[in-house]
């Protein structure tokens, strides 16, 4: 059972910033963000993850997995180190996706399945994602080997959790499940893991692993992604009379994959890390086609198949292929048995093989003399022709024979030495064994050394790295606290706030109104790359801007000009000039503005055509204010019909401008219902005079007149326009500029009867440079 506090504590803000911190650190990317939700995966930029997984929430896999790792159950009380490490577990799975998965070949894969059946579009993705996953984890732990720890644990929770393939193929009996699911079952233990649970009996799903088994091991170790997916294609091949028989008795079911379902479609153009593969995980079962890895040993046996091989090779190839195929057959029952049973085998065989050398050289002996008798006549005339070949060789060569006669006796002379020698070599033999005895005893103890003195440093490893943990929880805890203590003074604050808005008296005409202020917004799909949308257009706008404005304000620091002396050198009995000519002078320093930016957006249903360019210009000036140190607030205004409702939703505020997901917050503009300037702009007016700075701009971007009704009172027309033509005077005569930006020609005339200072941008395109000019003319005074 887990802790709740110590879930809630995990989840915190804090926390998530150190775990943000621990999947850049992998990246080496800073734009890389981390959530907790309810899900494992990644985009290339969000990844997030599930902390809380019912997985871990057995504790019977949880000592299994413990047990496997030799961690004494570290983690079956202590709920902050079990979240910690499976959640990171997820983490650096995601993070070795961002890393080795290639963007490419999902879209080849998509183009080819594109015209299949929906079903075999989805099995062969799941293939590939399997495979796809085994390599990332084996690339991953080569490249950040310190990570092989929270790998291992979260695998090994994830296989103690996952059914055996005795309890799915009963599922299959009673057709809750089809073949592909049962292949696809018995494929994620054995990719991921290198063990299997159960055993399967069903033979059209045997036959099947057999001849797969050594793609999933080709797909693991082979480090071009489109290799891997051509591998993939093969064991779709192999299993694809099971994915047709499913279509056409239409028993199509899910697969239950314990990692993430779906592979993450990157973002185009990210370039995967080569990384050698090296090691592999500590107390992994290995399979023959494993061990024996070839990149291009499938494609060998077949070229030279093609390539018309003789006989023997042709049964050699035979013989090993039915050594692979025995190999995979072995791997559908218990992997650990299995193992076990190979090293009995094996000691077995290294021990019989002592005592039969001769019996060996013996079969060889006849095989050799079979192979002779074999030959066909076309390779009896074949050694007849080499055989001439040689003679004709010889006869031509006798005369170049007498020039290597030196040649000839250096070797005899050494051939000699050599013979002489062979008997003081025969005579060492018994020593030298002996002497090879005590090294190879000596050997084995050094090996035993190296390997306990292996595990104790692995032992402490692991021991330090959960102190780590533990000392995270310390700091997460304390920072948690502060957080509450700065919360609750921003509480105060906002509670103190809101009672001095309410203060805020309207005309009688806006009586019974009420506003309701959102500052809290959900946050919206891809946001990242939605913003960047909007961004990137101005991004060169922005960026000269502020340089310009940078130049401009460094350009204000105190200077002094000398006036050229006209008539004789001016010395210390002339500091008096009888003309009172000024001889030395200081510029007039231009005064930068204490200045805060309120921008109000109508959000209005009538603004719907001009969302996306409104979205644009607050994303620039927004970036702008905040590259400058500019005090900024962004508040969208609506008005419900038929209610008094207003609602204020504050996007940007002054007291978070600064943080780096508030930009998000823009955009949630949107274009709904009507307006009620009177109210708004009075109420957006008082909100802005809280803040400490001494000037206040408001820009106020609109369609047209506000509307609005609520029971008998209809707010249009010139009772509208009137009502907000007062709030507006009133503001501009408090000292606070104020400028309308009116979207079209057709609402022109009537903004500009309300507001003093109107600009007509009937070019949408042009609207972030005119928004950029009235912050210019207003930044310094």
């Amino acid at each position: 059972m887990l802790d709740p506090k110590q879930v809630t504590l995990y989840k915190s803000e804090s926390n998530r910033i150190k775990e943000q911190t621990f999947l850049r650190g992998i990246t080496d990317n800073y734009n890389n963000i981390l959530k907790f939700t309810m899900s494992t995966s990644t985009d290339g930029n969000l990844v997030q993850i599930y902390p809380d997984h019912p997985f871990i929430v057995n504790n019977e896999a949880i000592e299994k997995a413990c047990k496997d790792l030799g961690l004494d159950n570290y983690f079956k009380y202590n709920t902050w180190l079990l979240l910690k490490t499976f959640a990171r577990g997820g983490t650096a799975h995601e993070a070795f996706h961002i890393l080795f998965t290639d963007f490419e070949m999902l879209k080849v894969m998509e183009k080819e399945f594109e015209h299949q059946h929906s079903y075999k579009h989805e099995i062969m993705h799941s293939i590939m994602n399997i495979g796809e996953d085994s390599y990332i984890e084996l690339a991953g732990i080569n490249y950040l080997p310190g990570l092989e720890f929270y790998i291992s644990f979260s695998n090994r929770v994830a296989f103690h959790n996952t059914l055996s393939l005795d309890i799915m193929q009963e599922k299959l009996k009673q057709k809750q499940i089809n073949r592909v699911n049962l292949f696809l079952h018995w494929a994620m233990m054995y990719a991921i893991t290198g063990e299997i649970k159960g055993k399967i009996t069903d033979r059209k799903v045997n036959s099947r692993i057999k001849k797969s088994a050594k793609y999933f091991d080709f797909i693991r170790k082979t480090k071009d992604c489109m290799k891997r997916y051509e591998y993939a294609k093969k064991i779709f091949l192999i299993i694809e009379d099971l994915v047709d028989d499913a279509i056409k008795e239409q028993e199509i079911f899910d697969f239950n994959y314990f990692k993430n379902k779906i592979l993450p479609k990157l973002l185009e153009g990210s370039t995967p890390k080569n990384v050698d593969i090296k090691k592999d995980f500590k107390g992994r079962p290995q399979h023959s086609s494993s061990s024996n890895f070839s990149n291009n040993k499938d494609e060998q046996k077949e070229s030279n198949k093609s390539s018309g091989r003789n006989s023997s090779q042709d049964s050699q190839g035979n013989n090993e292929q039915n050594s692979q195929d025995k190999d995979s057959q072995n791997s559908s029952g218990s992997g650990k048995q299995n193992d076990k049973k190979d090293a009995d085998n094996s000691q077995e065989k290294d021990t019989n093989s002592k005592g039969n050398g001769a019996d060996e050289n013996k079969d060889e002996s006849n095989d050799s003399s079979n192979k002779g008798n074999s030959k066909d006549d076309s390779s009896n005339k074949e050694d007849g022709n080499l055989n001439t070949e040689a003679n004709n060789s010889q006869n031509s060569n006798k005369d170049s024979n007498d020039n290597d006669s030196n040649r000839d006796d250096i070797k005899n002379n050494h051939q000699n030495s050599n013979n002489n020698n062979s008997g003081a070599e025969d005579s060492n033999t018994d020593r030298d064994s002996s002497e090879n005895r005590e090294t190879e005893e000596e050997r084995k103890a050094r090996e035993q050394r190296e390997k306990d003195e292996e595990k104790r440093l692995e032992k402490e490893a692991i021991d330090k790295l959960i102190k780590d943990m533990e000392y995270e929880q310390q700091e997460v805890q304390k920072e948690e606290e502060k957080r509450a203590i700065q919360q609750e003074k921003e509480r105060e604050l906002e509670q103190k706030i809101d009672r001095e808005l309410q203060k805020v008296k309207y005309s009688s005409i806006n009586k019974g109104m009420y506003v309701n202020v959102i500052k809290k917004f959900s946050d919206k799909y891809r946001k990242e790359e939605l913003y960047k949308y909007y961004h990137e257009p101005n991004k060169g706008l922005i960026r000269s801007f502020s340089k310009s404005f940078q130049k401009l304000i460094k350009d204000q620091a105190p200077s002094w000009k000398n006036k050229l002396v006209i008539g004789s050198q001016l010395d210390t009995r002339r500091l008096a000039d009888p003309k009172r000519r000024n001889w030395k002078r200081q510029n007039d320093m231009k005064e930068q503005a204490d200045l805060n930016i309120m921008i109000v957006v109508d959000g209005s249903g009538s603004m719907e055509m001009n969302v996306k360019q409104v979205i644009q210009a607050v994303i620039m000036i927004y970036e702008v204010a905040k590259e400058l140190d500019i005090p900024i607030c962004v508040v969208e205004e609506r008005a419900y019909y038929h209610t008094s409702k207003i609602e204020h939703k504050v996007l940007v505020d002054y007291n978070n401008y600064k943080k780096e997901n508030t930009k998000y917050n823009i955009l949630h503009l949107n274009a709904d219902e009507g307006t009620r300037e009177g109210v708004s702009l009075k109420w957006c007016h008082a909100y802005q005079k809280m803040q400490p700075n001494k000037d206040t701009l408001m820009i106020v971007i609109a369609d047209g007149n506000p509307e609005h009704s609520c029971g008998r009172t209809v707010y249009s027309g010139t009772i509208s326009a009137s009502d907000t033509k007062k709030v507006a005077d009133d503001i501009q005569k408090q000292g606070t500029n104020l400028v309308a930006i009116a979207l079209g020609e057709y609402c022109y005339p009537h903004l500009k009867q309300i507001y003093k200072h109107t600009i007509l941008c009937d070019n949408l395109s042009k609207l972030p440079k005119q928004m950029i000019r009235i912050l210019e003319k207003n930044l310094f005074k």
